[in-house]
């Protein structure tokens, strides 16, 4: 679901940009200076996640909202087609301001201190069973420390998993690896 909603915020970034940079190229001398500004914008928040752990994501509000606001600063709209896109436009900002709230809870959603309370007694009731209850020989032993390793492997794949481990480093590069995604030269 997070990876789900992260490709749905970039996807409607990238839409951001290419409707912006539409009516720039239709209308120049009205939008080319908010499309410069709105391109800066994106390039600053897409750039925001550059060596940073996704556990900052919330840090980047502030860019996110430069981003947002400006497109809410459109030059005055004369034709129903820039009307329409204006209209998506606004329509895929809240597209992904929802897709950050998302992004948010489920980063934020973790196990319950009582579900690791009871993953953790059931780890120690099984070690402590197994423990007590070898035997004297090497097979008994073997057995044991296979289950104990095992156990103790399981809990630590709960915790990569439920700590998102593994993405905090490569969500950001996702937002950063999109800046290249987009056309973002000036031509």
């Amino acid at each position: 679901q997070l990876m789900g909603a992260v490709r749905l915020e970039l996807n409607k970034l990238r839409r951001l940009y290419h409707i912006s940079k539409n009516l720039s190229v239709a209308a120049p001398q009205r939008f080319r200076g908010w499309f410069t500004d709105i391109h800066g914008f994106l390039y600053e928040y897409l750039n925001f996640f550059s060596g940073k752990n996704f556990s900052e994501y919330d840090k980047g509000n502030a860019a996110f909202r430069k981003l947002s606001y400006h497109i809410y600063t459109i030059p005055e709209i004369e034709t129903k087609r820039e009307e329409v896109l204006f209209a998506d436009l606004l329509h895929t900002t809240g597209i992904v301001a929802e897709s950050r709230q998302h992004i948010k809870d489920l980063w934020e959603s973790r196990l319950s201190v009582y579900g690791w309370l009871v993953t953790l007694l059931l780890a120690v009731g099984v070690v402590a069973s197994v423990v007590m209850t070898l035997g004297a020989s090497q097979y008994e032993k073997f057995l044991a420390g296979t289950i104990i390793a095992s156990v103790c492997i399981a809990v630590d794949i709960l915790w990569r998993v439920d700590s998102l481990a593994a993405e905090c480093c490569a969500l950001p590069k996702r937002y950063v690896d999109n800046v290249a995604r987009l056309e973002l030269s000036r031509k």
